[in-house]
């Protein structure tokens, strides 16, 4: 098992993962990379409609392992019925 860290960046600043997580290998840090970008963005990217988030994964020894992001953004289009010809 390895640790893994966790940075987010989703637009207010860097918030560093000083405690991280212990996982089997690589593979699950990816995992959980994507399940932490996407509960992020349930929980904050819905309100306001529109956003990215960045998650950086830092191995134990400080080498970065791979960068996660996700833009969420929603436009409304205003509905124009089809005209009858």
């Amino acid at each position: 098992m390895s640790r893994y860290y966790f940075d987010l960046d989703n637009g207010d600043g860097r918030t560093r993962d000083d405690e991280g997580v212990e996982l089997p290998d690589n593979a699950g840090a990816i995992k959980e990379a994507s399940r932490i970008v996407t509960d992020l963005a349930r929980d904050e990217l819905v309100e306001c409609g529109n956003g990215r988030i960045w998650l950086t994964i830092r191995k134990s020894d400080g080498n970065v392992l791979a960068v996660a992001s996700l833009l969420f953004d929603t436009k409304f289009i205003e509905f124009q019925p089809a005209s009858e010809s």
